[in-house]
């Protein structure tokens, strides 16, 4: 902590490590005679290291008054003990950074004839479909060139062509303060944001057609073709689920500034109250959210997202964080406020 300049900077930097033991995890696994599922038992550790940053600096040049405060942070947790001999990714296993996003290197779209033939002829992404590949589906790269897309055994040891593509945590979250004052009149905003974030949407408000809803959104219109060889999507097909996989090509990201608050307000002078029965007078325009940056793909919110599915893994469907990254969420109101505070 410091203070310096006659008071006019403040500061402080943390540093920190928590660690949570005997986290509450799944028990072993049961006989299916049993009829039940095993208790959960205290099986689990985890580590979390961050730091944070506080800076304000606070002045006035005569009448003139003025603040400006900042705060950034980052914290990164990895599991330090759990029960999973085998390294399986369908579940947690030691070594694991919270948030990790799996998924497969996109190596862009079947653009020729020639690409398709070898990758329908070897079988090369038989894994994920096993039907004839066509002109402007996925190409997805083969990381450990064994001639084949697929997870190996979906362990640690072997995870074939998957690999962490990102992570869904958020880091460096920071937020500005910004006031200023002169004879009466005071404006007050708060930024806040996030500097890194990864995101991977699925659903039908990202993928077009991807289940039985209907329409075709706006921002899924940019669809393979050969008059369109530079396209976002794949070509379109209903439920091409085959092309839908977690890969890097779509993973989005989700860093993002906000201004969450501006505030404006005036206090009239007290010499133009003197002859009335009103003390003080205030008059102020508010607003929330009034602009985003970020280069989030529409309709998602950046303020709103969470973990993701694990690709082979479906059991959150129900979820209301599926709902969520699915796009089906109500989105954040921008708000205007207009007040008066009278004091008699």
């Amino acid at each position: 902590d410091f203070t310096l300049l006659n008071s006019r900077l403040n500061g402080s930097f943390d540093v920190y490590e928590r660690k949570t033991l005997d986290m509450l995890t799944s028990g072993d696994a049961m006989p299916g005679i049993l009829g039940a599922s095993a208790p959960e038992r205290n099986g689990a550790d985890l580590s979390t290291k961050g730091w944070e940053l506080v800076l304000n600096w606070n002045d006035h040049i005569g009448d003139f008054t003025y603040g400006i405060g900042f705060t950034l942070s980052d914290s990164k947790s990895k599991i330090t003990k759990y029960d999973n001999p085998t390294g399986s990714l369908k579940t947690h296993y030691v070594g694991e950074t919270i948030g990790e996003i799996w998924g497969y290197e996109t190596e862009g779209f079947i653009d020729t004839e020639e690409k398709r033939d070898y990758i329908n002829d070897n079988g090369i992404q038989q894994y994920f479909y096993n039907g004839a590949w066509k002109l402007g589906d996925i190409q997805y790269r083969d990381i450990n060139n064994d001639g084949k897309v697929d997870r190996g055994n979906y362990t640690l040891d072997d995870h074939g062509d998957l690999k962490v593509i990102g992570n869904n945590q958020a880091h460096y979250n920071y937020g500005i303060s910004l006031n200023a004052g002169w004879k009466g009149l005071s404006v007050s905003a708060f930024f806040q944001g996030v500097g890194k974030r990864d995101f991977m949407p699925s659903g039908y408000m990202f993928w077009q057609f991807s289940d039985a809803w209907g329409n075709i959104q706006e921002h899924q219109l940019d669809t393979w073709s050969v008059d369109n060889t530079n396209a976002y999507y794949p070509q379109l097909e209903a439920a091409a689920n085959r092309n839908y996989e977690n890969q890097t090509k779509y993973l989005q990201n989700g860093a993002y500034i906000r201004l969450k608050n501006l505030s404006v307000s005036y206090e009239l002078p007290k010499q133009w109250l003197k002859h009335t029965f009103i003390e003080n007078a205030r008059f102020t325009l508010s607003g929330r959210n009034l602009w985003t940056w970020t280069n989030l793909i529409k309709p998602y919110d950046p303020e709103i997202m969470v973990q993701p599915i694990d690709p082979e893994d479906g059991t959150e469907a129900k979820t209301i964080d599926t709902r969520i990254k699915n796009g089906l969420f109500y989105p954040l109101k921008r708000e205007f406020a207009i007040g008066v505070a009278l004091n008699f």
